[in-house]
């Protein structure tokens, strides 16, 4: 019935992705070429919409972590929570059975309250699409190499330094950061867990 465009970017996919493996949207799909963009199909229960007061919990003011042990159940498990973790973005439930936890991105119903009236079309595209920029917005480090014939280059999943040794020095990029070499002395490190983008951009400075 309805479909929200929201502008792309590989930390929105994963979470709309996730929430469509969940049975909360229909659809998803990438369209333009230089300027992307994603088209989320949403999912309707008779006139009602799968996604129901999608709420934003950690926001870059007021970061939310939560232990695997005090992951909140979302409407006695109706719902769902978004988590990242260590481990990569996946359900609350899941990060309970993995015995992880992390920060609590969002939370949302999977039924609606059939006593309440649902959300117009424009009120829950403009949310859906709010809450979905807010939790995909992430954390960035800049880092700068300083040094004589010092360079980086990303190649796939592996970051390539030469930094004046015999042999470049090879650091294994983790799953759910992503590595941009701006310019050959200048990188952007970036993803949604905190503590890993920290550790990350830690290690290359060491």
């Amino acid at each position: 019935m309805g479909s929200v465009i929201v502008p792309h970017s590989n930390l929105k996919r994963a979470i709309v992705e996730l929430m469509r493996s969940e049975g909360y949207i229909k659809d998803v799909a990438v369209q333009g070429d230089k300027k992307k963009e994603l088209v989320i199909s949403l999912k309707y229960k008779g006139k009602f919409c799968s996604i129901q007061n999608l709420k934003q919990i950690s926001k870059p003011s007021l970061r939310v972590y939560v232990e695997s042990a005090k992951m909140p159940r979302v409407l006695n498990g109706l719902g769902i929570a978004v988590v990242s973790t260590s481990q990569g973005l996946m359900t609350g439930s899941d990060a309970v059975k993995k015995g992880v936890g992390g920060e609590l991105l969002a939370t949302s119903m999977a039924h609606p309250d059939q006593r309440k009236a649902n959300m117009d079309q424009g009120t829950l595209n403009s949310s859906l699409a709010g809450a979905i920029k807010g939790v995909s917005e992430g954390y960035v480090k800049l880092l700068k190499i300083e040094g004589v014939g010092f360079k980086a280059v990303i190649k796939g999943q592996t970051l390539v330094l030469s930094l004046g040794f015999s042999h470049p020095v090879e650091m294994p990029i983790p799953h759910g950061i992503k590595a941009e070499a701006i310019t050959n002395t200048e990188l952007k490190i970036s993803g949604f867990n905190k503590q890993l983008v920290g550790e990350f951009a830690a290690n290359v400075r060491d």
